[in-house]
Protein backbone atom coordinates (compact mmCIF):
# COMPACT_ATOMS: atom_id res chain seq x y z
CA UNK A 1 0.00 0.00 0.00
CA UNK A 2 2.43 2.81 0.39
CA UNK A 3 5.33 1.20 -1.83
CA UNK A 4 5.77 4.50 -3.39
CA UNK A 5 7.49 5.61 -0.43
CA UNK A 6 10.46 4.25 -1.97
CA UNK A 7 9.94 7.31 -4.48
CA UNK A 8 11.31 9.47 -1.62
CA UNK A 9 14.88 8.43 -1.59
CA UNK A 10 15.40 10.06 -5.54
CA UNK A 11 16.49 13.29 -5.19
CA UNK A 12 14.17 15.17 -7.87
CA UNK A 13 11.19 13.72 -6.51
CA UNK A 14 11.73 14.67 -3.21
CA UNK A 15 12.37 18.15 -4.13
CA UNK A 16 8.86 17.89 -5.93
CA UNK A 17 7.45 16.75 -3.06
CA UNK A 18 8.06 18.17 0.09
CA UNK A 19 5.09 18.37 1.47
CA UNK A 20 1.77 15.95 1.89
CA UNK A 21 -1.82 16.55 1.73
CA UNK A 22 -4.35 14.79 3.88
CA UNK A 23 -8.11 15.57 4.19
CA UNK A 24 -8.97 15.61 7.77
CA UNK A 25 -12.58 15.47 8.76
CA UNK A 26 -13.17 17.99 5.65
CA UNK A 27 -9.99 19.83 6.47
CA UNK A 28 -6.61 20.08 4.20
CA UNK A 29 -3.45 18.94 6.45
CA UNK A 30 -0.53 19.84 4.99
CA UNK A 31 2.93 17.76 6.81
CA UNK A 32 6.59 19.57 5.60
CA UNK A 33 8.99 16.27 5.54
CA UNK A 34 11.86 16.23 7.63
CA UNK A 35 13.08 13.07 7.65
CA UNK A 36 13.18 9.49 5.06
CA UNK A 37 14.87 6.63 5.85
CA UNK A 38 15.92 3.24 6.15
CA UNK A 39 15.35 1.34 9.51
CA UNK A 40 13.81 -1.13 11.65
CA UNK A 41 11.44 -2.45 13.89
CA UNK A 42 13.37 -0.70 16.70
CA UNK A 43 13.11 3.15 15.12
CA UNK A 44 12.39 5.75 18.09
CA UNK A 45 9.18 6.67 15.54
CA UNK A 46 7.46 3.43 17.13
CA UNK A 47 8.53 4.78 20.71
CA UNK A 48 4.81 6.28 21.02
CA UNK A 49 4.72 7.74 24.28
CA UNK A 50 3.57 10.96 24.73
CA UNK A 51 1.62 10.79 27.90
CA UNK A 52 3.58 14.16 28.78
CA UNK A 53 4.69 17.62 27.05
CA UNK A 54 8.36 16.27 27.82
CA UNK A 55 7.57 12.80 26.74
CA UNK A 56 6.34 14.24 22.96
CA UNK A 57 9.37 16.99 23.17
CA UNK A 58 11.91 13.62 23.94
CA UNK A 59 10.54 12.01 20.79
CA UNK A 60 10.88 15.04 18.52
CA UNK A 61 14.34 15.32 19.45
CA UNK A 62 14.75 11.22 19.16
CA UNK A 63 13.53 11.47 15.62
CA UNK A 64 15.14 14.91 14.26
CA UNK A 65 11.81 16.96 14.06
CA UNK A 66 11.80 20.60 14.39
CA UNK A 67 11.47 21.51 18.11
CA UNK A 68 8.66 23.58 17.81
CA UNK A 69 6.24 21.15 16.10
CA UNK A 70 2.74 20.26 17.73
CA UNK A 71 2.00 17.31 15.26
CA UNK A 72 4.13 14.38 13.47
CA UNK A 73 2.81 12.44 10.82
CA UNK A 74 4.37 9.12 10.08
CA UNK A 75 4.09 7.15 7.05
CA UNK A 76 6.31 3.48 7.27
CA UNK A 77 6.17 0.12 5.33
CA UNK A 78 8.05 -3.12 5.30
CA UNK A 79 10.94 -3.61 2.66
CA UNK A 80 10.34 -6.43 0.75
CA UNK A 81 13.21 -8.84 -0.17
CA UNK A 82 12.78 -12.00 1.43
CA UNK A 83 14.43 -13.70 4.50
CA UNK A 84 16.43 -11.22 6.49
CA UNK A 85 14.72 -8.09 5.53
CA UNK A 86 11.55 -9.05 8.51
CA UNK A 87 12.60 -6.51 10.37
CA UNK A 88 13.26 -3.77 7.42
CA UNK A 89 11.30 -0.69 7.41
CA UNK A 90 10.79 2.73 5.51
CA UNK A 91 10.02 5.63 7.28
CA UNK A 92 8.25 9.05 5.94
CA UNK A 93 8.00 11.72 8.57
CA UNK A 94 6.64 14.88 8.53
CA UNK A 95 5.52 17.81 10.43
CA UNK A 96 2.29 19.76 10.62
CA UNK A 97 2.39 23.28 8.77
CA UNK A 98 -1.19 24.21 7.97
CA UNK A 99 -4.36 22.92 8.23
CA UNK A 100 -7.51 24.51 5.90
Amino acid sequence: MFGSLYNFFDEQYVAEHQIINLIIDGNMAEYEIFSVRYTDINDPAYNLDFSTAECFRAFLERNGAPLDATQILTLSTCVGGGSGYEDKRIIVQGVLRNIY
